[in-house]
């Protein structure tokens, strides 16, 4: 390959430093406190409890930081960083409403405050909630930028084209106003009714699904279309794929590895996600070959379901006749790319004289063919899919290369351990690329002392082409693990 490309080999340390505002830290007997300003947006009770949902549940509990305010505003200070990194959770009362058991009778959200930036007053509401919703979108998330974006537009489209700042909505025009409040109301109303039900997790998960079609029937106040997106959001049978963490459960204090967190280093992998109670958060089962689970001690296994993604990857076999074994190396051969004669001369074929497994979509009907764990639906993962099986935490070797590998070496054996392309993977991910020649497809290292490397060349080239003429350095044959659904 031509060029490396480094997403992962270091551990960065990130230092929050402020003034004010929801992003303030300072100095406090030698240890940093984090400081979170907010609000409750208007047309509410000003009495509300906030908290910041450290295990996001969406509930405040002693497991969470948690406040109570009088005056609809609040201020949060903690020496923990994740007051910043976490999603606010504010509960509040109508009005004229009636007190629930717990005082309050419903619960808005807001992304974490680290999204807005440093000396930003945070703005818990329906909008600020619908925005946290796109955001964790099950079947498009996006990133807080584009969010808000989406959200924006749909405002501007239903209610009034003048919003400008969504989390500081002010309207001259009374209409504009009526409507702006007609979806309030309805959004709070639907919030209680799903925190009432027990629903307000798995449906506020869903909600930014049908965020257009959400704010256009609560703005108007049309009751039949109000029950039908509730419906739509009720009834949405999206498969929500989770992720996993890196596997990383330990913390890097004065240059070793200790299970405790320190406040003066803090902000660390392990202090989130699934990996920050201590234990790895990767959730693998073994699967036999007709699609059944297994045991966990079993000792013959072909796949592995990912019960976090949803995914299912092929387990390679230590069998140099098998088409699957661990060191067969194909050539790529997708929709845009075939192989050239270099990359067939570099494939495994080349060397054990079956030409049946050359290329890699050769490779995959094979696999759909023999229905490998009772599946015909096996392709070529992503990049991102790839790099998010990779266990960083592993500290074994491979025991023919002495090499460190990124896989869980109790799911995953069998892992490539000796050529010259030691622990790349294709995938289906491309970059773009000034030559018309030549396309960039990318493969992750998965083994040795690059694990995690996103490794890339520009010498896929679409012509029968000399190695050394117009850019095609090198012959292109790769490992192979598939995956499916």
């Amino acid at each position: 390959m031509n060029f490396k490309l480094s997403i992962v080999g270091a551990i960065v340390s990130i230092a929050l430093a402020g003034c004010n505002g929801s992003s303030d830290s300072d100095l406090e007997g030698s240890k940093l406190t984090y400081t979170l300003t907010g609000k409750l947006a208007e047309g509410f009770s000003d009495s509300i409890m906030i908290c910041v949902d450290l295990n996001s549940d969406f509930i405040c509990d002693d497991k969470d930081i948690v406040s109570e305010s009088t005056d609809g505003t609040f201020i949060l200070k903690n020496k923990n960083s994740s007051l910043l990194t976490k999603p606010i959770v504010v509960y509040g009362r109508n009005i004229n409403s009636t007190k629930l058991s717990n005082e309050y009778d419903f619960k808005l959200v807001s992304p974490a405050s680290k999204e807005f930036g440093e000396s930003k007053v945070i703005t818990v509401s329906a909008v600020s909630s619908l925005v946290f919703s796109k955001m964790n979108d099950a079947s498009n998330p996006l990133l807080f930028a584009d969010a808000v974006k989406s959200i924006k537009q749909s405002l501007n489209t239903h209610i009034s084209s003048d919003i400008d700042d969504i989390f500081a909505i002010e309207l001259s025009d009374e209409a504009e106003k009526v409507k702006f409040n007609h979806f309030n109301d309805n959004f709070v109303r639907y919030m209680e009714e799903l925190d009432k039900d027990e629903e307000f997790k798995s449906s506020l998960l869903k909600v930014g699904t049908e965020s257009e079609y959400l704010v256009k029937a609560f703005s108007a106040n049309d009751t039949d279309a109000i029950s039908i997106v509730k419906n739509k959001i009720k009834n949405n049978t999206i498969k929500a794929l989770g992720f996993n963490d890196t596997g990383v459960t330990q913390h890097f204090v004065n240059g070793k590895m200790q299970d405790q967190p320190s406040d003066e280093f803090p902000g660390q992998d392990a202090d989130y996600g699934l990996d920050s109670s201590g234990k790895s958060g990767f959730n693998l089962v073994k699967i036999d070959n007709k699609g059944n689970e297994l045991i966990q001690t079993a000792k013959n296994w072909d796949c592995v379901k990912d019960l976090n993604t949803g995914l299912m990857w092929e387990v390679k076999v230590d069998d140099v006749t098998s088409p699957r074994h661990k060191g067969r190396g194909y050539e790529l051969k997708t929709a845009t790319y075939t192989p050239n004669k270099n990359d067939h001369a570099a494939a495994t074929c080349s060397t054990d004289g079956n030409s049946d497994f050359c290329n890699t979509e050769q490779y995959v009907n094979y696999i759909n063919k023999i229905n490998l764990c009772g599946k015909s639906d096996w392709r070529l993962p992503t990049a991102n899919e790839q790099f998010d099986l990779l266990d960083l935490s592993e500290s074994r070797k491979l025991p023919d290369a002495y090499l460190l590998t990124g896989m869980n070496l109790d799911f995953f054996p069998h892992v490539n351990g000796g050529n010259d392309d030691l622990g790349w993977y294709w995938n289906t991910t491309r970059f773009t690329t000034d030559n018309p020649e030549a396309l960039i497809y990318t493969s992750v290292d998965q083994a040795g002392d690059t694990i995690g490397d996103l490794t890339y060349g520009i010498d896929l080239c679409k012509n029968d082409k000399a190695i050394d003429e117009d850019d095609c350095y090198y012959e292109n044959a790769l490992l192979v693990r598939l995956v499916t659904e």
